[in-house]
């Protein structure tokens, strides 16, 4: 039993914990136990306590400290989430703005293009040098706002149609684009590694690859164009060679594209994949890698680049693999 004592004269409080007993004696002539008195022994407990009290009480601060937390985390929560869907409309706004503008500048741009072929089929005698190598570089420059334009429309492109993820063998699609390419499969190697390779000696190497689960359309735009890079930017009088291959874990499947080719900076490994971003000395429109990266996010995957300059490139993404019941 616990009592609180007061110390004479002073506020000081001390507890005690209180064990007591009774004392018997034997009557010697009825042999029978008659009560004697009670010993007790106090034992002081003020320390333990007050670490008892203590703990209480920090337990009742964190418990609300806690709570409190836990209420700026939900409101945190609930700003991310709004702020996200907010993002979603703004970036379907852009999306469709993208397409309806570039779509509406298609026409009047091919209008423009075939006054001034006319212009050179009628007048083309009365043209001086001058004039003909002013029209040839405005029609140059109109060409290359057409191929703006018809990039400004595929990258707006994803983000107009549902994913519909099925789960397909990946090597199927490389092997059609590179036909597409104008390569043929020579052979495969002993490592089961498929071959295919044009008129020119470049070679796109194929490892075996696991099944994905994602939208075959989309996931052939993101071969497409990572391939064509590895082709595209290739060292002078070097053959281009393309190896693609893939790892496997729970989850997800990491592909990886790896070439020969010119390489990229370091600096530049995180720009390369915004829209329209363009490497100094590299043609293009700065597309093709942004696609790529919008492509792979809709998935809830990844793209990154390791390179070294005049050694080659490594793009990698991840997909889910086809254990996977649905992309998370």
């Amino acid at each position: 039993m616990e009592i609180e004592f007061n110390v004479k004269n002073t506020d000081d409080i001390f507890y005690g914990e209180v064990n007591s007993s009774g004392m018997y004696e034997k009557n010697g002539v009825t042999d029978a136990l008659e009560f004697d008195g009670t010993v007790g022994v106090i034992r002081d407990i003020s320390e333990q306590k007050k670490s008892r009290e203590e703990l209480v009480r920090a337990h009742d601060e964190l418990e609300i400290r806690v709570a409190k937390r836990t209420n700026e985390l939900v409101e945190i929560n609930k700003t991310l989430k709004q702020e996200i869907v907010e993002r979603k409309i703004s970036n379907k706004i852009l999306e469709e703005f993208a397409f309806a503008t570039s779509h509406n500048l298609k026409e009047p741009l091919r209008s423009i293009s075939g006054y001034f072929e006319f212009l050179i089929e009628d007048y083309s005698g009365q043209l001086g040098e001058g004039a003909r190598n002013y029209i040839d570089r405005i029609q140059n420059r109109i060409h290359k706002m057409a191929r703006l334009i018809d990039d400004l429309l595929e990258i707006s492109q994803p983000g107009r149609h549902q994913i519909k993820p099925v789960r397909f063998e990946s090597i199927e699609i490389i092997a059609e684009l590179a036909q597409s390419m104008q390569f043929s499969e020579t052979d495969s190697d002993e490592r089961g590694n498929r071959i295919f390779c044009d008129y020119y000696n470049n070679r796109i190497i194929v490892a075996p690859l696991p099944m994905v689960l994602a939208d075959p359309l989309q996931i052939r735009l993101v071969f497409k164009n990572l391939i064509a890079n590895g082709l595209k930017f290739h060292k002078p009088g070097v053959s281009s060679i393309v190896r693609i291959l893939a790892d496997t874990s729970e989850t997800h499947v990491q592909s990886k594209i790896i070439d020969n080719g010119i390489g990229i900076e370091k600096r530049y490994w995180g720009n390369i994949f915004k829209s329209f971003y363009q490497l100094q000395n590299c043609s293009g429109s700065g597309v093709s890698l942004a696609l790529c990266n919008k492509i792979i996010e809709r998935h809830d995957g990844k793209i990154w680049c390791e390179s070294e300059s005049n050694i080659g490139s490594t793009f990698y993404f991840t997909l889910a693999n086809s254990t996977n019941d649905e992309i998370k």
